[in-house]
């Protein structure tokens, strides 16, 4: 079931049974029960440890606007506060808990990983085949819990972009954020693992053309390099790169062309330009999120922004065109205030902070995993996406396994980091 679970992360709205629900959500909750029915799973599983104090803080401080101003409270605020709750509780709390008490091997993750990244690119080169010639989607094949999905194309319109198992293409790429890195300990294993993955995964996730995952990735790897081998490093890579890249814009037409689709385009989606769409642009969510966390820095509880919206009732003077501000952390500032925004913020510095401490292949790889993750989270919401989840869940399950083992830092001697990854892996794979 575990399997399962980290193999099936790309079925976001696919096979899902409700809006908001993963079918993965529904195997956790069934591997909960099945396990206090059987107590399978090994002692020590099911404590709570002190991030998990500063969650219900910053989940408090969510509650408290709601409960200052009761009489206001809707619906959506009901709805978000247990919506809120309860994927913390179970694609964080129990998976941790989950891992931890089956004992399984990074391996093991890391073999489910790779599984569900070729999988989903197949799916996803199938789609943009079908999509490109008969306009037939994933959704037109196989049950999806939503009925409309938002039409995008890249390269001035000549070509639908692939969706995979979601709403959006960018979804998708974020599923491969969390997979793609925990996969590479099981590629490195064997000879055609490392020609035949790279051939299947990679030309899945480059035909979403997600532009926001693209810059997320080389932010995390630039911090990466930066705290493996140095600051001053870090920004001579990433000043070359971007040398680079400007003289092949600069000299090739095509090149710059794909530059701007793909990355440019998703920088412009911050500019104030005027909007004409529906719903929020990504700079109008940001200058809400800040007008309300600068108008009133406690926050206006789970489900504000949503709750308003249904009620049709201006926030600060700005008229709503959404039911969420467009980014994990900010949704976090929005509704728990200044003091909610930074209890996240201390809780992500903490898992990765403490990976770092962690001298294995396996700590390193959920390093770059949870940090590519939350940065595109910086730009997307969907809070019961389980991928940004699944590596917190992770990042725990190492620092927990890790605490008896001597750890090391990355930038320690070389014979320290062999000894440590030596004893590592005997250990715990």
């Amino acid at each position: 079931m575990l399997f399962f679970y980290i193999f099936s992360m790309f079925l976001l709205h696919g096979f899902s049974p409700m809006p908001g629900i993963t079918l993965g959500y529904m195997v956790a909750i069934c591997a909960f029960f099945l396990n206090l029915a059987t107590g399978r799973l090994a002692g020590g599983s099911g404590s709570l440890r002190l991030d998990d104090g500063i969650f219900g803080v910053v989940f408090i401080l969510g509650m408290l606007p709601l409960i200052l101003t009761l009489s206001d409270a809707g619906l959506q605020n009901f709805y978000h506060s247990v919506w809120w709750l309860g994927v913390w509780s179970v694609a964080f709390w129990w998976v941790r808990e989950w891992i931890i008490g089956s004992r399984v091997q990074f391996a093991f993750i890391s073999k489910a990983a790779a599984y569900g990244s070729m999988v989903l690119s197949l799916a996803i080169i199938f789609e943009f085949l079908t999509a490109n010639t008969a306009g037939l989607y994933l959704s037109d094949f196989f049950p999806f819990s939503i009925n409309e999905f938002p039409m995008a194309t890249v390269l001035e319109a000549q070509l639908q972009r692939p969706r995979g198992f979601t709403s959006e293409a960018g979804f998708s790429a974020i599923v491969f954020e969390c997979l793609l890195p925990l996969s590479l300990d099981w590629v490195r294993r064997g000879s055609w693992r490392r020609m035949l993955f790279p051939a299947i995964a990679a030309p899945g996730y480059f035909l979403l053309f997600s532009g926001g995952s693209l810059l997320a990735l080389a932010m995390a790897i630039f911090a990466f390099i930066g705290v493996g081998r140095g600051v001053v490093r870090s920004v001579v890579v990433g000043s070359v790169v971007m040398a680079l890249l400007s003289v092949l814009a600069m000299t090739n037409e095509a090149v710059s062309t794909m530059l701007f689709e793909v990355l440019g385009r998703k920088i412009l989606d911050f500019s104030l330009e005027e909007n004409t769409a529906e719903t929020f642009s990504r700079a109008e969510a940001y200058t809400l999120a800040w007008r309300i966390m600068t108008e009133q820095p406690w926050g206006i509880g789970w489900g504000g922004v949503s709750q308003a919206m249904f009620d049709n009732h201006p926030i600060f003077g700005i008229s709503l065109r959404g039911t969420g501000l467009i980014s994990f952390p900010l949704e976090i500032g929005g509704s728990a205030g200044v003091l909610g925004l930074i209890g996240y913020l201390i809780i992500l510095w903490r898992k990765l902070s403490r990976l770092t401490v962690i001298d294995t292949l396996g700590a390193r790889l959920t390093f770059v995993s949870l940090l590519w993750v939350s940065i595109h989270h910086a730009g997307v919401l969907e809070l019961w996406f389980p991928m940004i989840w699944f590596t917190m869940a992770l990042s725990d399950v190492l620092v927990v396994r890790a605490a008896g083992s001597n750890p090391v830092r990355w930038r320690g001697s070389a014979k320290r980091r062999s000894e440590s990854t030596r004893s590592s892996t005997s250990r715990y794979g």
